[in-house]
């Protein structure tokens, strides 16, 4: 590369740095939403259900349910993160938002039948149920 020429890294490297100042809050901090998967969120309902904290766990299933719902695959299951070149999910993220998505159902009036959960239920089956998960799940 001449001297003449301009250094297409270096226009990457300075429109990426740009991009990321830019992103900065006024207290020149950064604050990015972390997106652990519907899994964690789905622990985390389910463990408030458990712990009894029902009053905070409602609050989290209004908009827990309509996101399981939005992130569900075709197959019925879900990604652990998600990611638009993986078109299969995985079966602990699956087992763990379907129970979630269970639990909110009956307390807002999901049937057991619904088509979502229809679909996890098969996919759960289908990659060997309970004995295929980890021990976490």
């Amino acid at each position: 590369m001449t001297d003449s020429q301009p250094d297409p890294k270096a226009a990457v490297t300075t429109a990426a740095l740009d991009q990321i100042l830019a992103a900065r809050r006024w207290d020149a901090l950064w604050s990015f939403p972390v997106d652990l998967g519907t899994h964690c969120l789905s622990q985390y309902y389910l463990f408030l259900m458990w712990l009894g904290r029902t009053e905070h766990a409602e609050k989290i299933a209004t908009e827990l349910r309509p996101r399981l719902l939005s992130e569900q695959l075709a197959d019925g299951s879900w990604h652990t993160v998600r990611d638009g070149n993986d078109i299969r999910g995985e079966i602990d993220p699956t087992v763990l938002n379907y129970w979630a998505l269970k639990s909110i159902g009956l307390c807002m009036g999901l049937s057991i039948d619904d088509r979502s959960l229809r679909l996890a239920r098969r996919y759960i089956l289908k990659e060997g149920g309970l004995e295929s998960t980890h021990f976490i799940t």
